[in-house]
């Protein structure tokens, strides 16, 4: 049966590789996943579990209930940090879900030492420092006026930060990070003699060992998006995005195109419609500067990108290609996820979380090319 909605096709093989080889560039440090917003829109019920397999002990995600999802999919051995922390009233359900907050202000640190100073339990939390990026954390001082507390007593596991600049290898602000997360080490280790670090996001892990500290926190490099911008890519490609014509059209006139009328094309232009819109993350901003392949045929976007549907010019193709043609695949070999995060001025966190949910999901397992269905 034809499918009326677009094939996202995703290489858990190649992801294996990315994880391996984010391992190798941090030989001294350990390597956590980031698996929230859904792995990036990639799945994570598949990803979690293939990353714990190649060894990841440590994961990410943003909210209570991408943990407790996590949960269900991921080992009992397995550390989840709720980067989004502990909300008023969740403490017990952490604690049951054998998860760990991330706490981000004194509030939320006091509120926690008093749940578990009720309970007369200790169950593991993680700190976060704002170091420079002024989003969430506590600062130094309130860091250290803690940890001068008599009374300040939780288990803290992990003291983390995180980079604001990172692609940009020159910024300074990457050293004053660096060196004010490293200025409370020692203060740290006195409080918690096992207490780790994390400053590095994938683009982190390039900057150099310094920044590793115990544990770097990749997520994007995992998923195919170079964290080197401007030089090669240190990661492989991990998906293909395919999506069906839903109808062909060889124009016998002068017509315009889409919303607006702000395409128009004359005979012997021959038009494709695609099952695939900005609800499923082709943004309208791609507009002109839209492109798809067909083989290794270039065929532009024409005319605004509607809600469900895409119109490309298919006019170079000869009329044998236009008569087969039944697909057109959006990210490939031709055009990856960077390439069209470029062309789409957005991140390619961006291009990979907004690839909605119509689309139908297959994956390639490790080590092998056979396609499954999700």
């Amino acid at each position: 049966m034809k499918p009326s909605s677009g094939i996202l096709t995703i290489d858990l093989s190649a992801i294996q590789e990315n994880w391996r080889r984010l391992n190798r560039a941090v030989s001294s440090a350990n390597v956590a996943a980031v698996i929230k917003a859904d792995s990036y829109g990639l799945g994570a019920h598949r990803i979690g579990p293939l990353l714990a397999e190649e060894g990841c002990r440590s994961f990410f995600v943003a909210t209570l209930y991408e943990g407790l999802a996590a949960r269900k999919y991921l080992p009992a051995s397995a550390r989840v940090f709720v980067l989004g922390g502990s909300p008023a009233g969740t403490e017990d359900l952490f604690v049951t879900s054998n998860l760990i907050p991330v706490l981000f202000s004194v509030d939320a640190v006091r509120r926690w030492q008093s749940f578990v100073v009720a309970r007369q339990i200790t169950p593991a939390c993680a700190i976060k420092i704002d170091t420079g990026m002024t989003r969430m954390g506590l600062s130094l001082a309130e860091f250290a006026e803690l940890c001068g507390t008599p009374t300040f007593a939780i288990n803290v596991q992990l003291i983390m930060s995180h980079l604001a600049c990172a692609e940009d290898t020159e910024h300074p602000l990457n050293r004053l990070q660096l060196t004010r997360l490293a200025s409370l080490q020692a203060t740290a280790k006195k409080q918690w003699p096992q207490v780790e670090f994390s400053l590095s996001n994938s683009s982190g892990i390039f900057l150099g060992p310094e920044w590793h500290f115990d544990w770097v926190r990749p997520g994007a490099a995992l998923y195919g998006i170079n964290p080197t911008p401007g030089k090669s890519s240190p990661v492989v490609p991990v998906i293909r995005l395919a999506l069906p014509v839903m109808q062909k059209r060889e124009l016998t006139e002068t017509a315009t195109l889409g919303y607006g009328a702000e395409a128009k094309l004359s005979p012997p232009a021959r038009v494709l419609a695609v099952a695939g819109g900005y609800a499923d993350g082709l943004h309208r901003i791609l507009g002109p500067r839209g492109e798809g392949w067909i083989g290794r045929e270039r065929v532009p976007v024409i005319g605004r990108i509607s809600m469900d549907i895409t119109l490309f010019d298919a006019s170079a193709l000869t009329l044998e290609a236009f008569a087969r043609v039944e697909e057109i695949e959006i990210i490939n070999t031709e055009q990856d996820v960077n390439m069209l995060s470029a062309r789409n001025t957005a991140l390619g966190y961006e291009v990979l979380t907004s690839l909605g949910s119509r689309f139908q999901r297959r994956y390639l397992p490790p080590k092998s090319g056979e396609e499954v269905a999700s």
